[in-house]
């Protein structure tokens, strides 16, 4: 999963400031600036727990594994040139939300799911009828047909 950041001139911007729900996938940060990150380093923190890790050359940082629990994550990207700190953007902090075993959500999927089903039946409905109109059609072109010989003959 990707959670899409803007580094702008003195913070990182989240695009969609909305809770990240964990799950197995790899959440990566993916990051859009005019700057060329050739090389940072990248802190993570989330409820005390701390990690720092070093990119060359990226548009995408993986987020580290065992940051991946419900809290929120803080991040601090630091540009280096030369091994000397130059530029350091704060993200807006990321909030990570454990799903909540469907207690919330199941009503809605289930909503979702009889309404597709409805959909999809009106589907057929109408693929058959279009399949009747198709069929009269035809027949209707044939009998014009024999009509237009039968006038011209």
């Amino acid at each position: 999963m990707k959670i899409d950041i803007e580094l702008q001139m003195s913070y990182g911007r989240l695009l969609k400031r909305e809770p990240v729900f964990i799950s197995d996938e790899i959440f990566k940060l993916s990051i859009n600036t005019a700057y060329q990150l050739s090389e940072v380093i990248v802190e993570f923190e989330n409820g005390g727990e701390k990690v720092t890790t070093h990119h060359s050359n990226v548009t995408e940082i993986p987020i580290p594994q065992e940051l991946k629990f419900a809290g929120v994550l803080e991040v601090k990207i630091t540009l280096l040139a030369l091994g000397v700190a130059v530029k350091t953007w704060h993200v807006e902090p990321i909030v990570l939300k454990e799903v909540d075993n469907c207690l919330s959500a199941c009503a809605e999927v289930e909503e979702l799911r009889s309404k597709l089903a409805e959909a999809e039946k009106k589907i057929s409905y109408l693929e058959a009828q279009v399949k009747v109109i198709e069929d009269s059609r035809m027949d209707i072109s044939r009998q014009l047909g024999d009509l237009w010989r039968i006038h011209e003959s």
